[in-house]
C-alpha cells in the first residue's frame, strides 16, 4: 500500500531527532549494512560521529544529534500524491507546520 509508504515516512515529520543530512547518512549505513532492526540512539550518534557529521551546521548554528526535534515540510510531489490517494483535491491541505495542520478551503474538517 502506497499511503503505508507515505505515513511511514512522514507521520512524525515535526519530530526529527536530526537533519535532512545526518539522517541520510544513517538510511544509507544501515542499507549498507543490511540492518533489519531498528537502531539504538547510541549507535545513530556513533554513526555520525564517524563520518563526521555528529555536529552539523543548522541555519547558521551548530547543531548536535538528537539535541532537539526539527520538523521537516512535507514534500510537495509526496503531498499531492497521498490528496489523490485519499481523495482529497491539491488545493484543501497544504502541510503541518509545528503540529498545526493548515486548512486551506473554509469550512474544511475531512481530516
Amino acid at each position: 500500500m502506497k499511503i503505508l509508504g507515505f505515513w511511514k515516512k512522514w507521520h512524525l515529520n515535526d519530530f526529527n531527532a536530526g537533519t535532512a543530512e545526518q539522517e541520510d547518512v544513517i538510511d544509507s549505513y544501515i542499507q549498507e549494512h543490511g540492518i533489519k532492526e531498528e537502531l539504538f540512539y547510541s549507535e545513530r550518534r556513533e554513526i555520525l560521529e564517524e563520518k563526521g557529521l555528529l555536529i552539523v551546521d543548522l541555519d547558521g548554528k551548530p547543531y548536535e544529534y538528537g539535541t532537539g526535534w526539527l520538523y521537516r515540510s512535507i514534500d510537495q510531489n509526496d503531498l499531492k500524491e497521498i490528496c489523490k490517494l485519499v481523495g482529497l483535491q491539491e488545493d484543501v491541505i497544504s502541510t503541518y507546520c509545528f503540529g498545526h495542520r493548515y486548512i486551506k478551503r473554509e469550512g474544511f474538517n475531512g481530516i
